[in-house]
């Protein structure tokens, strides 16, 4: 779910947990791309995946540039990440 607003909501306090049954991962974000996934430089937001679970994954993902989407000098300015996006989804 994506909320578009001009301020961040008022947080209850309560936190997010972790995966259950939550282990360390095998993969590191290099062996990610060349083994799993097919993206190149300017799509790699995966920095790490610090641990795995039953429902869920712990990862560590990275802003990239966008000013190398597009071939002139106009650098996009974007409503959401599209790396953050497709690193997260």
């Amino acid at each position: 779910v994506v909320v578009l607003a001009d301020e961040y909501p008022t947080s209850d306090g309560r936190r997010i947990s972790g995966p259950t049954e939550a282990r360390p991962s095998r993969w590191t974000s290099d062996r990610l791309y060349a083994d799993v996934m097919f993206h190149g430089p300017a799509w790699q937001g995966v920095k790490a995946i610090e641990s795995t679970g039953r429902d869920g994954i712990i990862a560590r993902l990275e802003r990239l540039p966008a000013d190398r989407f597009f071939d002139d000098a106009m650098v996009p300015n974007f409503v959401l990440d599209p790396v953050a996006l497709d690193a997260a989804g």
